[in-house]
């Protein structure tokens, strides 16, 4: 009987440390980053370089360009067709305020936007600031 009992014990730790392993794989398959050409780049499980869309890193979320590289302090349009802004670091603004130049025209004036927690621009919303509203 003590046999069994180890033999089950031996064979539960090795499904718990394989599931282990997938999960970490599954978790770490988006957001490799290597530096390239003194800029960074984010790489899936196969090598092969992401374009035009949001790759992960430490919890934020970082856009990468049709060049493949880190973009930085700029509109991006999602693949959803939302518009996202990008701080100079790279990373996703989310639930806060950016003072900068409307998307579809650098020239005019800046302007206030919010971004919610998905990092979609606020449109049409009421949104609660120190207590007061503003409409975006």
């Amino acid at each position: 009987m003590r046999k069994q009992t180890k033999i089950a014990a031996v064979v539960s730790a090795a499904a718990l440390l394989a599931l282990g392993a997938s999960m970490t794989s599954f978790a770490a398959a988006k957001g490799t980053w290597m530096m390239e050409d003194g800029e960074w780049k984010c790489y899936n499980k196969n090598g092969e370089p992401y374009y035009n869309e949001f790759c992960s890193s430490n919890g934020k979320e970082y856009y990468v360009g049709d060049d493949g590289f880190i973009v930085r302090s700029q509109w991006v349009e999602g693949s959803d067709g939302e518009l996202y802004f990008v701080n100079s670091s790279g990373a996703k603004i989310t639930n806060d305020w950016r003072l900068t130049s409307p998307n579809d025209d650098e020239s005019a004036d800046e302007e206030w936007f919010y971004f919610q927690s998905s990092g979609k621009m606020a449109v049409n919303k009421k949104i609660s600031y120190k207590g007061n509203y503003r409409f975006t």
